[in-house]
């Protein structure tokens, strides 16, 4: 992925993301954003077990994200968890930190970092699958400014 801002965003992600592996054994999806000043800033759902699902979750966190950008607050934003997936490279499933990132100018990213070995906090970086995704979040910001 060959963006500045996005990559600062997904850096600081994986980071938390290792960081929640080692002191909760998962990753509880989890936002952040790179505010219009440069900094990054997370956002995180009500922990409440039982009560939200995943999928809420990642709702409820998705509804935090656009409305920071509705607003202007944030130049990118991006949404990680824990899933486990399928890669060409390895047959069967494996744990891995999936991340949606999208960017005001348009960018739009899923990238997903298998872990190294099943209940472990490293990050396989020689594994990263990156493709292009449909942006949500600044789609009418893009459109203003066309």
């Amino acid at each position: 992925m060959n963006h500045k801002d996005l990559n600062l965003l997904l850096n600081a992600m994986l980071r938390q993301a290792k960081q929640c592996r080692r002191n909760m054994d998962h990753v509880f999806p989890f936002a952040a954003m790179l505010t219009s000043q440069g900094k990054i800033a997370q956002l995180a759902a009500p922990a409440r077990p039982g009560h939200f699902s995943v999928q809420d979750t990642i709702r409820t966190l998705e509804g935090g994200l656009y409305t920071r950008a509705r607003q202007g607050m944030c130049k990118a934003v991006g949404i990680c968890f824990d899933l486990r997936s399928g890669f060409e490279s390895d047959p069967g499933e494996k744990e891995a930190v999936h991340a949606f990132l999208e960017h005001h100018d348009g960018s739009a990213y899923l990238v997903v970092v298998p872990y190294a070995n099943s209940g472990t906090v490293e990050l396989a970086s020689g594994n990263v699958i990156t493709t292009s995704a449909v942006p949500k979040f600044f789609v009418n910001a893009i459109i203003r400014s066309a």
